[in-house]
Parts: C-alpha cells; structure tokens; sequence
C-alpha cells in the first residue's frame, strides 16, 4: 500500500535537525512541557514553525483523514503539510505550532500527576461531569468522542490532549495525533476519553447518556471515505493507489455497519 506525488510543489521542504531553546521559549509551550525534547521535533519555514513527525504510509494517510474529518464537524484541528527533509531525504507530517499569547496551556495530567484516566474523570464521569459541562471545551470533548470513535482511534491518551484557559474559561486546543486510527477492531473501544462494548446495547447506553456523540457520527458518516479520500489527494498533490483506498473502504463500512446498526435505540 503506497501513495504517489502527483504535485510535488505541495511539499516542504525543511531542515530536520530542530530550533534552538531559545527559539521554542518564545512560542508559548505548556508550562510543564520538556523544551530540551521538544526542540528536536520543530522546524522553521518561511518564518513559521512547524511540528515535524515521521509516519508509515497508512499513519500519514491517517493523520490527514482525521483533519479532514474533524473540519466536518467543526472541532478545530492540526492542518498537516507533507514534508521533505532536507538532511536526512525522508518525508515527514509538518502542522504549524498553534500555541498563541494570552492563553495558559496545560495537558490533561490529574491533580498534578500524569494519570491516563484523567480526562474520562474530569469531563465523562458522572461524579465530575457539573463541574465541565457548562465550559467551552464540553462540546469539543463530545466532537473528539465521535471522532475517534469513528475512526477507531486508539492513540488519544492526555499527553496529545491539551486545554487552553482565558478569563476563567476553559477551552480544548487544536486537536492532533490520529496516526493510530482504522487499526483496530473488536467488540470493545477504549481509550482515555470513554470506553464502550461495540454491541447494540452498549452504543445505545453511550449514545442515549450522550446523544450529542451520534448527531456528530452520523455528520461523519455523511461523507462516504471514497469522497473522503478523494479529497486529501486533491489538497495534498497525491495519488493512492488501489490497494489503499481498498484498505480505508473496508475500515469505513465495518465500522459504519456496527456505529450504524438499525438495532441501537436511543433513549432521551
């Protein structure tokens, strides 16, 4: 499974060998992030920076799926450029650094200690839930539930998972990191936001405690992964070849099959 360049002016060209600390002090990183580690994983182009992260063949076509994806349902995302390095000749994912003045960033770490459970207490838990649904970022976990559930997304754990603050309110960053994503399959999904029994019955209790995460799916399933596919070749300047769109066709319609099923009921 491969993909072809058909527009080669699409991709960036960049040096991989990272910025400066002083260079990353000045774009307004989480307080508790490692500068020293993040430095080797950011470039400067055209005076703007950019993440830069390596990917297989399927991981690429993941993250860009999940952009794609996530514009569909208005959850702001990481917009992902094709990248070639110039010192080391292999391609990367780049997405601008979307860290901006005036917000406090922070990750999803519980009570001060990284805990992978911490988001599912902190917006998915009954005993917390009054505590987060009136802020901003509410609705956005609820879009980020649909998505990586319709994706399968595997890989959202609270490291890739960052709140931004301003004025007392809380908000969710762009959200990034599907690499992981049309992987898996199995009569559970889990990760750090929910976990779920992919039965008629345990959808019907997940959508019917949170029926927001349905109107969101079904906005996803709307667009078939055909037209979806479509579109990342026709932004990005590439080519899939049959093999890989057979690939994400199959994915589609297992799990459109089983979020979909006629027999899940919703009960309001």
């Amino acid at each position: 499974m491969t993909f072809k360049f058909i527009d080669q002016s699409r991709i960036l060209s960049f040096s991989s060998r990272g910025i400066t600390l002083e260079e990353a002090s000045k774009l307004h990183f989480p307080q508790d992030s490692d500068l020293k580690h993040e430095i080797h994983h950011i470039t400067c182009v055209d005076g703007k920076y950019y993440y830069f992260k390596s990917a297989n063949t399927v991981g690429m076509i993941n993250e860009l799926l999940g952009s794609f994806y996530a514009s569909l349902i208005n959850l702001d995302s990481v917009d992902y450029h094709i990248g070639f390095s110039i010192n080391n000749y292999s391609f990367y994912l780049l997405s601008k650094i979307f860290y901006e003045e005036g917000y406090l960033y922070e990750k999803l770490y519980r009570r001060g200690k990284r805990n992978e459970k911490s988001f599912r207490e902190q917006f998915f838990d009954d005993s917390e839930l009054c505590l987060y649904q009136m802020e901003p970022a509410y609705l956005e976990m609820l879009k980020l539930a649909a998505l990586d559930l319709f994706m399968h997304n595997t890989d959202r754990y609270n490291c890739n998972l960052i709140l931004k603050r301003k004025d007392g309110k809380i908000y969710l960053s762009k959200v990034f990191d599907y690499g992981k994503s049309f992987t898996s399959h199995g009569t559970y999904y889990e990760n750090s936001l929910f976990g779920v029994q992919l039965t008629p019955e345990g959808l019907s209790n997940l959508f019917s405690r949170y029926p927001l995460i349905y109107l969101y799916l079904k906005q996803l399933f709307s667009i078939t992964m055909e037209e979806a596919l479509a579109a990342i070749e026709k932004k990005h300047g590439i080519k899939l070849d049959e093999e890989l769109k057979k690939y994400y066709l199959e994915k589609y319609h297992t799990y459109q099959d089983e979020l979909c099923n006629p027999k899940i009921r919703i009960y309001m």
